[in-house]
């Protein structure tokens, strides 16, 4: 039963700064496009600053998650669905709203 989370206020709410130089780290991974690095390309392709990897925001709000929900206890982390509501900026507050749908 889907239950509407909209209409109340999260359960948790977690925030963490994403560092500014975390795209850089996120090359690692083999995305080299220059929309999380290069200001001008960014710019070109529409946003105002390079944005954060779509993976790293993914691995932020799952250990927001981990840790929120499951103690950090890995065991206990069995699968996860997310929406991106908008791009992520190095030197953002990444925020994490989670709502308790079992009660």
């Amino acid at each position: 039963v889907t239950k509407a989370v909209g209409s109340r206020a999260p359960t948790w709410r977690v925030e963490e700064t994403m560092e500014a130089g975390v795209a850089c780290v996120y090359r690692l991974s083999g995305d080299y496009n220059p929309l999380h690095l290069d200001p001008g390309y960014a710019k070109s392709a529409g946003y105002e600053h390079p944005i954060v990897h779509g993976k790293c925001t993914l691995g932020h709000a799952a250990r927001m998650l981990l840790n929120t929900l499951a103690g950090g206890d890995h065991r206990r982390f069995r699968s996860l669905q997310l929406r991106y509501a908008s791009p992520v900026i190095p030197g953002q507050t990444l925020v994490t709203e989670i709502w308790d749908l079992s009660s």
